[in-house]
């Protein structure tokens, strides 16, 4: 019997390579791919899939508060399976105890992970070759419930995202945190990248989208 999934991640190019080789598997049953995180939902909802791939990280939304809507949802539920570049115990952890059925490293061999999908069971949880020496029993969820504090952001990062969202000037962040401007500037540079966002009005929408203010 076939396994119907759907492919949800916002990078297109992954997206759409994915798409080409799960089209190509006999016992794989493409039902949609996905690359905005808020349809996510919804589709699962719509389609009932057996199995959902999921990223952990789109430009508005994690994985993770995905996967909390999906497992509101009454009736048929999916196996989740996270595919990400994410690989901290800690994370791995939270997906587990969250809900998700598996976590797989985006450097996974496809034939590792069509296996893990063909036979996958309910109320199990497994991850990547890669993943096995690293040690779950030690792990701790981080203290934050954000997805972005947690995996994403250092504590400077926050730090100077906040007081961006508050308006101040890299001179202005730079005399707040004992820092020099162009340390600020770097910071500034990196958390744009992290997040996928390209300009100032988009990094205060995104803080106060995410109660970083």
């Amino acid at each position: 019997m076939k396994q119907s999934i759907i492919i949800a991640d916002d990078h297109l190019l992954f997206l759409r390579g994915m798409e080409e080789f799960f089209q190509s598997i006999p016992q794989i049953d493409l039902l949609a791919s996905i690359s905005n995180g808020f349809e996510v939902a919804e589709q699962v909802k719509l389609l009932q899939p057996d199995i959902l791939l999921l990223d952990l990280n789109f430009k508005n939304i994690n994985g993770f508060d995905i996967l909390k809507e999906i497992r509101k949802h009454t009736g048929k539920q999916p196996k989740v399976v996270f595919v990400t570049m994410y690989d901290d115990p800690a994370i791995i952890l939270k997906a587990k105890q969250l809900g998700a059925n598996a976590f797989f490293l985006k450097e996974t061999e496809p034939e590792e992970l069509v296996n893990a999908i063909l036979h996958l069971r309910n109320n199990q949880f497994i991850s990547s070759v890669q993943l096995s020496a690293k040690s779950l029993e030690t792990a701790t969820i981080p203290f934050s419930d954000s997805f972005e504090a947690d995996t994403m952001l250092t504590a400077r990062e926050t730090d100077i995202l906040r007081q961006i969202a508050r308006g101040k000037s890299s001179k202005e962040i730079g005399e707040l945190l004992f820092i020099s401007s162009t340390t600020v500037d770097t910071h500034r540079k990196n958390i744009q990248k992290k997040l996928g966002l390209n300009k100032i009005s988009e990094l205060v929408k995104y803080a106060v989208a995410h109660h970083i203010n």
